[in-house]
Formats: structure tokens, sequence, C-alpha cells
């Protein structure tokens, strides 16, 4: 979790020690579309894998993130 966190803050003004497991990407961190299509890429990058559409669509929280890294990764 300490990496994905990290690697969030790159995209937010939200200090990581307040970024909870159930935070919101949109409504809690201020992500835009944009920001997430970034954050894909370096998740992407970092854990070497393919985050496809249908899938980047259902990573609302950090949880949701790390799971599916966890699944994948």
């Amino acid at each position: 979790m300490t990496k994905i966190i990290e690697i969030l803050t790159h995209y937010t003004d939200v200090p990581a020690a307040t970024i909870q497991s159930d935070s919101r990407l949109v409504a809690d961190l201020g992500l835009t579309s944009l920001d997430v299509l970034d954050m894909v890429g370096e998740f992407e990058d970092e854990y070497d894998i393919e985050i496809l559409d249908k899938d980047i669509k259902q990573m609302q929280t950090v949880q949701d993130i790390a799971d599916y890294l966890s699944a994948h990764a």
C-alpha cells in the first residue's frame, strides 16, 4: 500500500499521511480523469502489467487499486 500511496501523491495535493484505503480517487483525492490515466500508466510501468480500460473504470478507491495490483502483478 505504501508504494501505491507514494504514486498517488504525484497526482494529488492530499498529504500521504491522510490517504486511506477507502479514499476515493476523484471525490476525496481530487484526481481528474487525465490524472487517473497518467497514474495508471505509472502503475503499469512500476508493476510491469497492462491495466485494461474496463478495469480502470472499476478503480474507485485506493483499496480497489491495491486489490487489482495484488491479483494481477
